[in-house]
């Protein structure tokens, strides 16, 4: 059974605005769909399914776990939010955009409508490149107006 708590309003409203402030969140859309910066070395946005496919939920929690991280912060485009168990912590796109954090905000994961998993921070993007040595082959490539940016 998953361990959540839900946030309460103030909670979720400060959380949505540490996101603004330390990742450009705007409680829709994120990396790379609002902007896409490749100069930016501390966020990389990867195709979903192979995301999935070579770190996934497991790998992602083995490295937060390892960090001491235990609680992880789940937040919803349009404003919900709840505290999870790191157990518990599942990457996916409900039909809302998702954004997942630490009450440090110093790491990012985000999951959109695109098939595209954005990691954002320097330590947690290092341990997955560590474990995942062909991260570079599977780069979500962006689709607009019939092209791929």
């Amino acid at each position: 059974m998953k361990s959540t708590t839900e946030l309460t309003k103030n909670e979720c409203e400060d959380a949505w605005v540490s996101l603004c402030v330390l990742w450009d969140v705007d409680q829709n859309y994120w990396f790379p769909l609002r902007h896409n910066d490749p100069d930016r070395e501390d966020i990389v946005a990867f195709y979903t399914p192979s995301f999935e496919e070579y770190v996934g939920d497991s790998g992602v929690r083995r490295i937060i776990e390892k960090k001491g991280i235990t609680r992880v912060i789940e937040l919803r485009e349009g404003g919900t939010g709840e505290y999870l168990t790191t157990r518990d912590l599942e990457i996916y796109y409900s039909g809302l955009e998702g954004y997942w954090t630490s009450e440090a905000f110093d790491w990012l994961i985000y999951s959109s409508h695109e098939q595209s998993t954005t990691i954002g921070g320097r330590w947690l993007l290092n341990e997955i490149k560590a474990i995942w040595p062909n991260w570079n082959n599977c780069l979500y490539q962006l689709y607009i107006d019939g092209n791929y940016k």
